[in-house]
C-alpha cells in the first residue's frame, strides 16, 4: 500500500513491459504516447539485457487523473509460446513496485496455412 501511495504522490515513475519468450517488444519508431494525464511526459527505453522488455519513464504524471495508453513495437513469433503471458509493472521513482500484473494472457498465434498448388 505504501508503494501505491508513493506512485500517486510522486511525479516520476517507470512502466516496465515484458513479453513472453520469443516475442520482442521494442520502443523504436513505433513508440507512441496515445493517452497520458495532462502535462505527463513518457520516454521509452529498450531493455537490452532482456530483449523481451521495455521501460517507459514517465515524468509529471498523476495516475489518478487519466488512463495511460502507449503504443509499442512487437515482433510476434511463428507459433504461440508456452507460457504466453505478458507482464506490466509500475515502479516508483525509487524502484519500488507500486502495481503489477504478471498474468496478462497473449492471443493465440494461428499456425501457418499451406496452399495446394
Amino acid at each position: 500500500a505504501a508503494a501505491a501511495a508513493t506512485i500517486f504522490d510522486a511525479a516520476q515513475c517507470y512502466v516496465v513491459v515484458r513479453a513472453p519468450e520469443r516475442y520482442r517488444v521494442r520502443c523504436g519508431d513505433l513508440f507512441k504516447v496515445i493517452t497520458v494525464p495532462n502535462n505527463a511526459i513518457a520516454e521509452c527505453f529498450d531493455n537490452p539485457d532482456s530483449g523481451t522488455g521495455v521501460t517507459v519513464k514517465m515524468t509529471n504524471v498523476r495516475f489518478s487523473t487519466q488512463d495511460v495508453v502507449l503504443g509499442l513495437s512487437l515482433d510476434v513469433p511463428a507459433e504461440t509460446p508456452d507460457p504466453n503471458m505478458f507482464q506490466v509493472t509500475v515502479q516508483s521513482y525509487s524502484n519500488s513496485t507500486a502495481d503489477s500484473n504478471t498474468q496478462i494472457p497473449g492471443i493465440s498465434i494461428p499456425s501457418a496455412r499451406l496452399k495446394a498448388q
